[in-house]
């Protein structure tokens, strides 16, 4: 009985030829089946970290054109990077946090840093658990995450905060993500898909 990429039924035997990534089951007639090729997981916080190195270029090079490359060196080494320029490797540095916190839980896989076609945009994580397929947007905050009302007496308006940062644009923009991951599942899932849901 044929398996699983063409390999014999669970418990018998086959032989792996790892350079070509085919299986050979010992009792089946017929030559080798190949494997579908690995899954790319992607590397955690990828596109923050070329984004970083991309700013860092740029800003040194734009220094040095104005001041010289002596001057410009020495300005380089006495100043800080922008604010603008730090915060993509603090969020290259969170994401790749998160990856490390996920890694070796029972039954979860994960991908990261998937580009998203047709956007500019990259979503962080996707998370598959026994218990759906999670969006996730990884941010370095630092504070209490909570929901505050801030409507009012006669209307009720929640906000996302984190510490004393109203967040609630996070959550508002992980909808373009989820609505990906939806698309790009119904395009090869027949029947219904998981629930999908954003962090």
């Amino acid at each position: 009985m044929r398996g699983l990429w063409g390999a014999s039924a669970k418990g018998s035997q086959a032989l792996y030829d790892r350079a070509k990534q085919t299986l050979r089951c010992v009792t089946c007639p017929g030559g080798a089946e190949e494997l579908p090729p690995p899954i790319d997981v992607g590397v955690a916080g990828a596109s923050a970290s070329r984004e970083y190195e991309r700013r860092v270029a740029s800003h040194d090079a734009r220094v040095k054109d104005r001041l010289g490359r002596r001057l410009g060196g020495v300005v380089l080494a006495l100043t800080a990077e922008p604010q603008s320029t730090r915060a993509w490797a603090r969020g290259s540095q969170g994401e790749q946090e998160l990856a490390e916190a996920l890694v070796g839980l029972e039954e979860v896989h994960m991908l990261h840093d998937r580009r998203v076609s047709g956007t500019r945009g990259n979503i962080d994580h996707i998370v598959v658990a026994p218990a759906g397929i999670f969006v996730v947007d990884a941010k370095r905050y630092q504070g209490t995450i909570r929901i505050r009302d801030v409507g009012g007496w006669f209307r009720r308006q929640e906000r996302l905060y984190v510490g004393r940062r109203d967040c609630s644009h996070l959550a508002e923009n992980m909808a373009w993500q989820v609505d990906a991951v939806q698309r790009a599942l119904k395009a090869v899932v027949d029947g219904p898909i998981p629930s999908i849901t954003p962090v």
